[in-house]
């Protein structure tokens, strides 16, 4: 149907109620349902939702009931689990529709009909919109999910209840599954489910000398091994010590890979340790490669590389300094200082902002201007680019959102927004602040939706990495608190963000502002930090109270509170956090357990500027002094100091493959830095993408590099090309006992 039918069949289906237009409305909304696309069923769902007209409304329901086909059903049974209209709710009921994605929909569908048996035959991936179901705000809805949890009839989903309990310690899995006498069928994880779970006797009975346990212990993550040595000390068999640890090569810091160079340095284990270079990072395969004999040569004689050629590489490598960041640009950005930077995901453009609410855009690569936005009256308090690096979004605490043309160079949209502002990731959406209220965009040019937060404005906005969950924060207007006596609400609302379909829908997403946060975080004061774990299981958050607050994702329970001030961040996939210490420095802690892992030095203070890519584990922050501070905490404690600067960072930046920093002092001095030697010496061979490695030869034939730089370069050219041999045909996954842990290369 063409958009001038579909406008003719909405104002027919909104006229005004009149007996003889009745029968209009009916057929109107017979097309529409007939049509079947988004647009459509968005009207109808208009018409039904805003309850002017009880008329118009019924016309829309009975349409929808006699046409409606899986995509009908699918995105009704999507707005009703996020707004739970009573309409959609009876015609969902009336039909038995059941949705079949997303899974959050086809759960609570499931669940509202009563067909309860759809769910006892699930498959694992419904587990976990079940569980949060147990929950749910209609207490129907969260017996019946507690019923279907308890008589599941897979196999496979009672074993994946089981391994939810065990890996993500979730209470009411663990407490459906021991009710439900459900039990692993690994026999390690069965040990571990009855220790855990508190059915000592099964548990003795089954691994009496817990060699079980122990085996599973040493497999498992750092969370589940205290949960396991807290559960033992009550074991009198259990012994006093854990056996080594299973240490994946990707996750081996500075000390392990030292004690494993170490170890394969011995002759009767060389042929390992010609395996062990290729999975190894550069700086730690020279030094391997120093001690190979021609035992280990490779066997293929046909290799362009042979083993003494890459021996030859890995001395001038280990002969040299290890490469260090490189300074590739130095700017002036005027003399107001600079507050934000951002660089573009295509890594073309890098932009900043200073107080006066000036925006500048500079080319990454010769740092020529490009043409900016016009000046804006208040100081600019966010800057992002989108995911396609076309538009530069910018917004401040007053005046107007900007959307800016990269390649039109113009101003694109202008929205009514405040800072902060977000853009949803693998979306063209934004989230904004404003006026006692958040909004969504469309980069398009249009206003999708507005949820409305009483007494209180906007200070925090954070979003997981996946883009499902949004997190927002409020903090009631002062002069509101001493005049008006208005309360304070500085809680952390978290909402689940609609489905994809939903949200692509230009007119559907305004449904947003229909449902209810699915947790409510209490805090004391006004958050300056808020973050979701990698793994979206976690979310954490600090305010001016000096404690660090961690909170399950799926419940909303509070995990841990300890000391700790901004900035935090997540390392290891969210196992670790890093905090500031109020002793000064930082710590790294444990988030399920709150243990101290690490006191991490700062020769200079906490830094009061900070850029990390948690999932490599970089952490850079900017001092008062000048002084840039970069750790790689995923391998060692020890920094490397960059001091181009001689006054306060007021801002860092980095690009998120991890090859450029951008930093920028109050005196307005913007440096950009190349970090990509660098990083790629410390990257594992096999984890470097194929466009690194085209990137690695094509400069080795520019010479942009010299001296210690190319050198490592090449290393790692030839490491790709021609990897050390494996003439005794040693199993790479087969674990290799190195001392105080067994190193896992596949």
């Amino acid at each position: 149907m063409t958009t001038e039918r579909l406008q003719n069949m909405r104002q027919a289906l909104n006229g005004r109620t009149r007996l003889l237009r009745r029968s209009r409305r009916h057929r109107a909304a017979k097309f529409l349902a007939k049509d079947a696309s988004l647009r459509a069923l968005d009207m109808l769902l208009e018409v039904i939702m805003s309850g002017h007209d009880a008329d118009a409304a019924n016309a829309a329901a009975v349409a929808l009931s006699q046409h409606a086909d899986w995509r009908h059903i699918n995105v009704i049974c999507s707005v009703w689990a996020l707004t739970r209209h009573p309409t959609l709710g009876r015609l969902i009921t009336q039909h038995g529709w059941i949705a079949n994605a997303p899974p959050d929909a086809r759960v609570l569908s499931a669940l509202h009909t009563g067909q309860l048996e759809v769910l006892m035959n699930a498959r694992p991936g419904l587990l976990l919109a079940m569980l949060i179901a147990c929950g749910d705000r209609n207490q129907t809805i969260a017996q019946r999910a507690m019923r279907s949890l308890h008589h599941l009839k897979r196999v496979d989903t009672k074993q994946a209840l089981c391994m939810l309990a065990i890996e993500q310690n979730i209470p009411i899995a663990l407490t459906i599954a021991k009710k439900s006498g459900y039990l692993p069928d690994d026999q390690q994880l069965r040990a571990v489910f009855l220790l855990l779970s508190n059915q000592r006797e099964a548990f003795r009975a089954l691994d009496q000398d817990c060699e079980l346990t122990l085996a599973a212990y040493a497999q498992s993550s750092p969370e589940l091994r205290e949960r396991i040595i807290l559960a033992l000390q009550d074991e009198p068999q259990a012994p006093p010590l854990m056996p080594p640890s299973l240490v994946y090569v990707a996750d081996l810091n500075d000390a392990q890979w030292l004690e494993t160079v170490q170890q394969l340095r011995k002759p009767m284990m060389h042929h390992v340790a010609a395996v062990v270079t290729r999975y190894a990072p550069a700086r730690w395969a020279a030094q391997l490669l120093l001690h190979l004999n021609e035992d280990a040569e490779p066997a293929a004689r046909t290799n362009t590389m042979p083993l003494d050629v890459l021996r030859t590489i890995a001395e001038t490598c280990i002969a040299g300094n290890e490469p260090q960041p490189l300074l590739q640009l130095t700017i002036n950005g005027g003399q107001r200082g600079i507050h934000h930077l951002a660089l573009s995901p295509d890594g073309q453009y890098f932009a900043a902002s200073d107080g006066a609410g000036q925006v500048m855009l500079w080319n990454t690569f010769d740092g020529t201007p490009v043409v900016t936005p016009p000046n804006q009256q208040w100081p600019i308090r966010s800057l992002h680019f989108s995911r396609d690096s076309r538009w530069l979004c910018t917004a401040s605490t007053v005046g107007e959102i900007i959307v800016w043309d990269m390649h039109k160079q113009c101003v694109a949209q202008q929205f009514a927004g405040r800072a902060p502002l977000n853009l949803i990731p693998d979306s063209d959406t934004m989230i904004s602040g404003g006026d006692e209220a958040f909004h969504f965009w469309s980069l398009k040019g249009h206003h999708l939706s507005s949820i409305r937060t009483p007494n209180a404005r906007i200070a925090q906005i954070a979003l997981s990495n996946d883009g499902q969950y949004y997190a927002v924060a409020g903090a009631a207007p002062a002069i509101a608190q001493s005049m008006y006596g208005v309360p304070r609400d500085h809680s952390i609302s978290v909402w689940r963000m609609p489905s994809g379909e939903l949200l692509a829908g230009d007119a559907l997403a305004r449904w947003l502002d229909r449902g209810d946060p699915i947790a409510k975080l209490d805090m004391p004061g006004v958050a300056e930090q808020i973050i979701f774990s990698p793994n979206g299981h976690l979310i954490a958050a600090v305010c001016g109270d000096g404690i660090v607050r961690i909170w399950r994702l799926l419940d909303g329970m509070l995990q841990q509170s300890y000391p700790g001030t901004a900035p935090i961040v997540f390392l290891h996939h969210g196992t670790q956090i890093l905090c500031g210490a109020t002793t000064g420095g930082f710590q790294i802690r444990q988030s399920q357990s709150g243990a101290l892992v690490a006191n991490v030095p700062l020769p200079h203070g906490i830094p009061r500027v900070m850029a990390t890519i948690p999932e490599r584990g970089i952490v850079i922050g900017g001092s008062t002094d000048g002084t840039i501070t970069l750790w790689r905490l995923h391998e060692s404690l020890e920094a490397v100091e960059l001091n181009k600067h001689e006054h306060r960072i007021t801002a860092l930046t980095i690009s998120d493959d991890g090859r450029t920093l951008v930093s920028a002092d109050i005196t307005g001095t913007i440096n950009l830095w190349d970090l990509s030697v660098c990083e790629l010496v410390r990257r594992i061979p096999l984890h470097i993408r194929p466009s690194e490695r085209s990137w690695v030869s094509e400069v080795i034939r520019q010479r942009r590099y010299k001296g210690d730089e190319r050198r490592w370069l090449e290393l790692m050219n030839a490491l790709y090309r021609t990897p050390p041999g494996n003439r005794r045909g040693f199993d790479p996954s087969l674990p290799i006992d190195i001392g105080s842990f067994r190193l896992r290369l596949e």
